[in-house]
């Protein structure tokens, strides 16, 4: 291997048949601009990477703040980085892994610049709900071609054996940092809902076969069990909440969690007021024909419809409840092997090991 010299003054072996004079060239007009503009473009984004979950919820003028810089990058993509990547490369690595970003350049064109192309620079307060659900991904997408195209191109780099340190952003760390917290922070909720399966299945089904088994209400020490379960699930409540906050969530991930973050607690709620609503009806049945001192009929049939009734619909709501349980236990370990997977395409220097999880 030819040897040539890298940043720090250190030395950068190159492949056999790579001229020193033509790296050395290639190296000022085109790697070195490559990485500049990558780096440049990767904290333009920096400053809207905010979670799925903010910009679908920040005021107005927050999100026309992140369009305008998403504006930016993408002109930045097109006008500039796009460009560099056309001359070839004298090292082979280099030039696949540039042959690589220009097939990348031609699906993030069509599939991602064409598409902001469609909105304004003002936006119709009208459009901006769609504006919302595109930025959530364009923004990830843009993020995700970045730093994939940085980390190949580093890793081709004659001299990124030698001098790591020139081309780790300070972006990198923290994405690291980010990507190990958003997946510790699944792996403990699939730990809770693993719990919360196990008690659904052994205390609070039970009570639902029940209801639709007997079409009575349960009352007292017989509901209570299902009681704690169902005012339990306000901390998975808060747990969703709280990853839904992390950054690194794409955004039909954060479509699902949201959705069940909310149809949880709707759900729970409907169930306490059918128990509250049902027990009181009950009691009053009750407490008249007590009062009257004789078995009427009517009262009879009336507590018999009563039970009917609210047991049917409290039972149909704790399946809905029980249902979307089990859809979000499914899905949470699918979600962790996808979210492992993204970890895993993280740059790690190759002297250094990847954090364990």
């Amino acid at each position: 291997m030819a040897e040539g010299k890298g940043f720090g003054h250190q030395t950068a072996r190159l492949p056999e048949g790579v001229n020193l004079v033509e790296w050395a060239l290639e190296r000022k007009q085109w790697q070195n601009p490559r990485i500049r503009t990558l780096l440049g473009t990767i904290q333009l984004l920096e400053e809207v990477l905010d979670s799925n979950y903010a910009i679908l919820h920040c005021s107005p003028d927050r999100l026309l703040e992140v369009w305008h810089q998403v504006q930016k990058v993408a002109d930045v993509v097109r006008t500039q980085l796009a460009p560099l990547f056309e001359h070839p490369s004298v090292v082979p690595a280099i030039e696949t892994a540039c042959q690589g970003t220009r097939t990348s350049l031609s699906l993030l064109s069509r599939e991602v610049l064409a598409r902001l192309d469609d909105y304004p620079d003002d936006v119709p307060r009208r459009r901006l709900i769609e504006l919302r659900k595109l930025l959530c991904v364009s923004i990830g997408q843009l993020s995700s071609f970045m730093q994939d195209t940085f980390g190949a191109l580093m890793a081709a780099d004659p001299r990124s054996t030698n001098d790591m340190d020139y081309y780790l952003s300070k972006r990198f760390p923290r994405d690291i940092e980010e990507a190990e917290w958003l997946y510790k922070s699944v792996v403990k909720l699939g730990h809770f809902l693993e719990g919360l399966t196990l008690e659904d299945s052994e205390v609070f089904v039970p009570r639902v076969e029940r209801l639709e088994r007997e079409r009575q209400m349960l009352v007292g020490e017989e509901w209570e069990p299902a009681e704690r379960f169902v005012r339990r699930l306000d901390d998975l409540t808060e747990r969703l909440r709280e990853v839904l906050a992390l950054r690194g969530i794409r955004f039909d991930e954060m479509e699902i969690l949201d959705r069940h973050s909310r149809q949880i607690p709707e759900s729970c709620k409907r169930l306490l007021e059918l128990q509250a609503a049902a027990c009181e009806v009950i009691a009053g049945i009750e407490g008249g024909a007590r009062s009257s001192r004789v078995i009427d009929p009517a009262q009879e049939a009336d507590l018999e419809r009563c039970h009917a009734v609210f047991s049917r619909r409290q039972a149909a709501v704790a399946r809905q409840l029980s249902a979307t349980l089990k859809d979000l236990s499914s899905f949470v370990p699918l979600w962790l092997v996808e979210i492992g997977n993204r970890r895993a395409l993280l740059l790690y220097p190759s002297s250094e090991e990847v954090p364990s999880s």
